[in-house]
């Protein structure tokens, strides 16, 4: 019949073979665990210091190209700044001319190319007249009578009497007020330059 000694001998080598394989398994098992753990840190530590070098890298170039880029903007804006104030330079220079000129084409006139020179008719401008030129270029507001009633309604007496204006002083406002007017036109074209060269 069956050999029990054998058999629980045999089951006991059996259990013991199977307890040696667990065993070896699970040594084998916590030594790749332990192996595989610091083969993947140091390929993690190594990406993330290669990660790090090629952000530092790309963030270096960005910071190049900021850099540069900034130089190129500012020698550009340097150069619509002198721009504008060559431009300033040329409309005082040209304001300068003519109101060198205001006293003689104010004094004197011929009736007809033959004529001699004569002086100029005392010309008349009236406080009313002073008010709408200094309303239209922004010097004076607009009253609210002109406003409300609108311009040929609202007369004021004073509104006629003489201003002592002459037509030198007209010339000459209009030349100031004219250098004036190109000299923002000259700034707002380079403002608009710049935007347009550095809209992407």
């Amino acid at each position: 019949m069956l050999d029990l000694p054998l058999i629980t001998t045999r089951m006991k080598a059996l259990l013991a073979s199977l307890g040696m394989v667990a065993l070896t398994a699970l040594i084998a098992g916590a030594g790749g665990y332990a192996m595989g753990h610091r083969t993947a840190k140091a390929d993690g530590t190594a990406a993330l210091a290669m990660l790090k070098a090629q952000y530092a890298n790309a963030l270096a170039m960005a910071s190049e190209q900021a850099r540069h880029q900034e130089q190129v903007l500012t020698i550009r804006a340097n150069q619509l700044a002198k721009q504008v104030q060559q431009e300033r330079t040329r409309h005082a220079e040209e304001a300068n001319q003519l109101k060198r000129r205001i006293n003689r084409v104010t004094s004197m006139y011929r009736p007809s190319l033959d004529s001699p020179l004569q002086p100029v008719p005392r010309c008349v401008f009236t406080h009313g007249f002073v008010g709408v030129w200094n309303g239209a270029i922004g010097a004076s507001s607009v009253s609210s009578a002109d406003r409300a009633t609108g311009a040929a309604d609202a007369a004021d007496t004073a509104e006629a009497l003489d201003s002592g204006v002459q037509p030198a002083d007209l010339l000459t406002h209009i030349t100031e007020y004219g250098a004036r007017c190109r000299d923002i036109e000259s700034q707002l074209n380079r403002v608009i330059d710049w935007v347009q060269e550095t809209q992407p």
